[in-house]
């Protein structure tokens, strides 16, 4: 009588193996092998037929003994600041899908918005061995977050960060001139006193979306009073609310407001309400235009004027240079640069009275 393989109880079903995928697949085992562990010399047709038999048949990898067997994880880690950006996830769904494509795996770590936490998920990637790492961390000018980088020799690719003293393949956001196209749009109609709530210089986007104010604000003669760039200060949907209440006091005719979704419909409520408290009106006493808000332009009335990100084409971009970077470890690095698309809604107009500078 046969006995019963080791790991499996008498009467479980047996466990689909890699012969059974190749079989399934009509492809050879090799080929079948290939797919799995993400290598670059399998034709789309054969990597489409096994991927679609591993679906069919269930066929589970065992990831350790791979790790053991090729030093190989087939896994990507994937660095964010926080699970409340709502940015990360269209990203990191993108990211997977085109990755699984290629035998690949995706494991994501938040470090909590923090400087430690970066070099907490960072120190949990080392210890599984990953294949390749995304990596955007809360603070991207930490030289000691740069030189454990470099130390672990894993390749990286950065999502629209910027490291000291490393040249890295990055995908980035054209922040800054997306921030001159929304200034352009707004002196157009006549504003010239206008506040911005972003992130502070911790991080390249609210670095980019600074200089982009300064530039607009100087190339459109606009008010350069340095306290209409107001700092948003974390994930929490209070922060909104705070940038909000600081922009209302500063009294600008028109405001450009960053942040996720959460932190953004705070800052629009509030907005709202303290408008409203003063017999003003949304664009009419004051214009808005919201950066990277898909989610919520056709919901908040008036239709908003929004700044946003091609989030997908970002995920594709990451996904795609992570394979390049795996098949050819020592190319060059590459910076790819993607623009903003400004959409225009009701929520911009003409002001219906001008403000002196500096109120």
């Amino acid at each position: 009588m046969a006995g019963t393989a080791p790991g499996r109880r008498q009467g479980e079903p047996r466990r689909p193996t890699l012969i059974d995928v190749a079989r399934e697949a009509g492809v050879s085992r090799a080929t079948a092998s290939r797919v799995i562990s993400g290598s670059s010399l399998v034709s789309p047709e054969a990597r489409s037929r096994v991927l679609e038999a591993i679906d069919r048949i269930d066929y589970l990898v065992n990831v350790a003994a791979r790790t053991l067997r090729t030093d190989r994880s087939s896994l990507v880690g994937l660095l964010i600041p926080g699970f409340l950006n709502d940015t990360f996830g269209v990203i990191a769904e993108q990211v997977d899908e085109r990755l699984r494509e290629h035998g690949l795996g995706l494991l994501i770590g938040s470090s909590g918005w923090d400087q430690v936490g970066d070099l907490r998920v960072l120190k949990s990637f080392e210890s599984r061995r990953l294949d390749a790492l995304i990596l955007a961390p809360a603070v991207d000018q930490s030289l000691e977050f740069s030189a454990e980088v470099k130390r672990l020799k894993t390749p990286a690719v950065l999502l629209d960060r910027e490291l000291p003293r490393l040249s890295l393949d990055s995908v980035l956001a054209d922040h800054r001139g997306g921030m001159l196209a929304a200034l352009g749009h707004l002196a157009s109609l006549g504003h010239r006193r206008v506040g911005m709530a972003a992130y502070g210089d911790e991080i390249r986007p609210g670095r980019e979306m600074r200089v982009g104010f300064r530039q607009g604000v100087a190339h459109f003669d606009l008010d350069p009073d340095p306290r209409l760039i107001v700092e948003l200060s974390s994930l929490h949907p209070e922060t909104g609310t705070r940038a909000a209440r600081s922009l209302i006091e500063l009294a600008p005719t028109a405001c450009i407001i960053g942040g996720p979704t959460g932190v953004l419909a705070a800052c629009l409520h509030e907005l709202r309400t303290q408008l409203g408290a003063r017999g003003w009106r949304m664009p009419e006493d004051m214009s808005v235009v919201a950066v990277g808000a898909e989610v919520v332009r056709v919901l908040h009335v008036p239709t908003l004027t929004t700044l946003s990100r091609g989030l997908r084409d970002e995920g594709n971009a990451l996904a795609a240079m992570i394979v390049n970077r795996l098949a050819s470890p020592g190319a060059e690095p590459r910076v790819d640069v993607h623009p903003m698309r400004l959409e225009i809604g009701e929520s911009t107009g003409a002001p219906r009275r001008k403000r002196p500078r500096g109120q």
